[in-house]
């Protein structure tokens, strides 16, 4: 059995240029490894043992919660009826759905959505702000079409 010994970096030796690139912001995590000739497994070990010894600063990406359906609704969905789209505005309130019109296209129902949030979601002035979506966009509700 043969083996193949060769001289390398031990990890005393790289404690000290890697606290000083870590410590340096500037440097990426590939830029550390390519400048100290090392393999992510070794940049963990060192990693974590500068860590444990208080060698380092951590570095912490700042936390960005990911924008989903649940923490940014958007209150209004489509929906078909015989090959024509439609746009719902609902909300949930107390487990109960509450309806506040239907739009025939997703920047009508937008719009109604802002202006709902404006006036604190209040249903008595659904109508009003309805009929003010129709006429910002000029909308002929009666021809379903828009007027130029």
């Amino acid at each position: 059995m043969n083996f193949h010994i060769t001289q390398g970096n031990t990890y005393e030796e790289l404690i000290d240029p890697f606290t000083r690139l870590y410590n340096d912001t500037s440097n990426t995590v590939k830029d550390i490894m390519t400048e100290l000739n090392i393999t992510t497994n070794q940049y963990r070990r060192l990693r974590k043992y500068c860590i444990e010894e208080n060698l380092v600063n951590r570095r912490k990406k700042p936390y960005t919660k990911k924008q989903t359906y649940k923490t940014h609704p958007k209150y209004y969905s489509k929906s078909r009826n015989n090959g024509k789209e439609y746009y719902y505005v609902i909300k949930t309130v107390d487990g109960e759905r509450v309806y506040y019109g239907c739009f025939p296209n997703a920047m009508m129902a937008e719009r109604m959505v802002e202006k709902l949030k404006e006036c604190s979601w209040d249903k008595s002035q659904a109508g009003r702000l309805k009929q003010e979506v129709y006429t910002e966009f000029n909308y002929c509700k009666v021809r379903r079409h828009f007027v130029i």
